[in-house]
């Protein structure tokens, strides 16, 4: 998903302090001795401005005025002769470039990207940065990200180094595991078309996005294994991301192969990590049906749930451990329950789960099916859920004990006894890390009365608007 334009004032610098080099085109007109955009305003004849009392007419509206890339996002390769690329950005007022304006580049890490003369990019070393372009008080960024060639086996290797993996994946036989929805991996590419050896257990669907963009949801047979990823590519780099859209019971995705004219290592992962744990809601439950069907594999969606919204909105790498019907510590629906399947890679996989890296906010959407099991099995749970929920609490502390933990309830109907029992649990854990998300309205407008694909987005949105001011820039 394209990231806004980040348009950020900046203080007044000169063009060569600081490494800044004036890229932008002078066109036309006499220097007229300030800059577009300056408050000094002066008259050698002397004569001043009347105010709005004065001359009955009202004072003009404040100009808008930005610096704006061409492109605030660039890719490059390292150590390939015309892969270089030259940046460009400008002064606009009101929406027009102001002709006659010089606007100055700097890159902000010269070991990634250096900025020539003339304004090209020269990739450094691999990495991510920023290159920051200044006129006058305004400045704007634009996003570098600088990668390496790499041969078909590296790829194949399913290292890190070489890809980004997505959740909680594992190598198994020299294939990538995909069990939990939402699972996948990136890479990065040259070439018209991309193929992909895969083997799938049952009947499931792969989403692919290009360069952020969902191009593809494949739909995978057990009876085929190759499959065109994407084809009629435009010439350069570009990131291909593969998402599971079914669920961990829908069946067993592996990757075993890609072929592509050229390889390169993936970029860097955003450095915010989310890990979403949950139910069915959480999974994307019927995401893409109507409220008259019955869920299926086909009308299920990992990727338009409320946690892959929220990951993608706030650009961080992200894992969803969501299982259907799962409860916190009882079993309305399934034989396993969260907390004992939550320290497993999956449940296909009893290994304790190592994280590479901690999340920084893990997010818990548990208790719409523990309210089911009070109101059709056993109504005295209610009394012991608050006890339950804290423990498993208390088990993702023990685990993540920096992390931020952020609990929900509620998308679709509430129960009294599973509301108080989260709020219980919350606050005789005295942790000021553990907060409750309830800025949403509940749905049940979907299939079987799960939550809509709109319900779902809107959620995601004010997810990340919640995480952001509580989380990230607490």
């Amino acid at each position: 998903m394209k990231r806004m334009k980040k348009m950020l004032a900046g203080a007044l610098c000169s063009c060569m302090a600081f490494g800044f080099i004036a890229c932008g085109d002078k066109v036309g007109g006499e220097s007229s001795g300030t800059y577009e955009g300056s408050e000094n305003i002066s008259s050698e004849s002397g004569s001043s401005f009347q105010s709005e009392s004065d001359s009955g007419f009202a004072p003009e509206a404040k100009p808008v005025d930005e610096i704006i890339f061409e492109e605030d996002e660039i890719l490059l390769a390292l150590g390939e002769e015309g892969k270089s690329k030259k940046v460009s950005a400008h002064y606009y007022r009101n929406g027009e470039i102001v002709e006659g304006t010089s606007v100055a580049i700097r890159s902000d890490n010269p070991d990634v990207v250096e900025v020539s003369e003339d304004c090209v990019l020269i990739p450094k070393g691999i990495g991510c940065t920023t290159v920051t372009a200044t006129y006058g008080k305004l400045s704007a960024t634009a996003e570098i990200t600088v990668v390496a060639k790499i041969g078909a086996e590296s790829v194949k290797t399913f290292d890190e180094a070489y890809v980004n993996t997505y959740g909680r994946t594992y190598v198994s036989a020299g294939k990538l595991i995909l069990d939990y929805v939402a699972t996948g991996l990136e890479i990065a590419m040259e070439g018209e078309t991309l193929t992909v050896q895969i083997e799938s257990s049952h009947s499931t669907y792969l989403n692919v996005f290009v360069d952020g963009e969902e191009t593809e949801r494949i739909a995978l047979t057990p009876m085929q294994t190759e499959y065109t990823l994407a084809e009629g590519l435009s010439e350069g780099i570009h990131i291909v991301r593969l998402v599971k859209s079914s669920e961990v019971y829908d069946g067993q995705i592996r990757i075993v192969d890609f072929f592509a004219e050229q390889f390169y290592s993936a970029p860097e992962k955003p450095e915010l990590y989310i890990e979403f744990v949950g139910d069915s809601i959480t999974a994307g439950y019927g995401t893409r049906g109507e409220s008259w069907e019955s869920r299926s594999v086909i009308n299920s969606d990992g990727c338009l749930s409320y946690a892959y919204r929220t990951a993608q909105v706030l650009n961080v790498d992200y894992s969803l451990v969501a299982i259907q019907g799962i409860c916190v510590n009882t079993n309305m629906w399934l034989n396993v329950k969260m907390s004992e399947i939550y320290q497993y890679v999956s449940p296909n996989n009893s290994v304790d789960y190592e994280y590479a890296r901690e999340p920084d906010v893990v997010v818990l959407n548990l208790g719409t099916n523990d309210a089911t099991y009070i109101e059709q099995k056993d109504s005295l749970y209610g009394n012991e859920f608050s006890v339950d929920y804290m423990d498993f609490l208390i088990e993702v502390r023990d685990r993540h004990p920096d992390s931020y933990i952020v609990c929900i309830y509620g998308m679709m109907t509430t129960n009294n006894d599973i509301d108080a029992g989260i709020d219980n649990a919350i606050e005789w854990l005295e942790d000021d890390k553990i907060l409750r998300f309830e800025n949403f309205t509940s749905n049940t407008d979907g299939v079987n009365g799960h939550p809509t694909a709109a319900a779902q987005r809107t959620w995601g949105d004010s997810l990340a608007a919640f995480i952001e001011k509580n989380c990230i820039k607490a």
